[in-house]
């Protein structure tokens, strides 16, 4: 009978101190409680374009300001008003024969990680 009184004493004082430490630790604030927060402004938008120069071609970016990417038609019409006036856009195109793979889903192109200083293959 002793060893279950003290077992019952036990589990009482362990469950004091567990009541007093829960007094005592502050409600950690989730971040999944807290208010969503602003959507970050846009403060431009860069548009890629490939210059061909003697030594070969160049990509370069173009600013835009925020109002050309304030919505998705905004964007698309500065494009396309770009893209109208004969700006050379450098727009990513799959090749028709890789399936539009990237990295080195294919044997044929993608980034060689064989060990040869080449870079990329064509």
């Amino acid at each position: 009978m002793s060893d279950q009184t003290d077992q019952s004493a036990m589990l009482a004082a362990l469950q004091a101190q567990l009541a007093a430490l829960q007094r005592q630790a502050p409600a950690a604030a989730s971040p999944w409680q807290q208010p969503p927060a602003a959507p970050t402004a846009i403060v431009g938008v860069s548009v890629p374009i490939k210059v061909q120069t003697p030594a070969g071609s160049v990509r370069c970016y173009l600013a835009l300001p925020p109002e050309a990417a304030a919505t998705p038609a905004a964007l698309m019409a500065a494009l396309e008003s770009l893209a109208a006036a004969g700006v050379p856009i450098d727009a990513w195109q799959p090749s028709g024969d890789k399936g539009g793979s990237w990295g080195n889903r294919s044997s044929q192109g993608g980034w060689n990680r064989g060990g040869s200083d080449r870079g990329w293959r064509s």
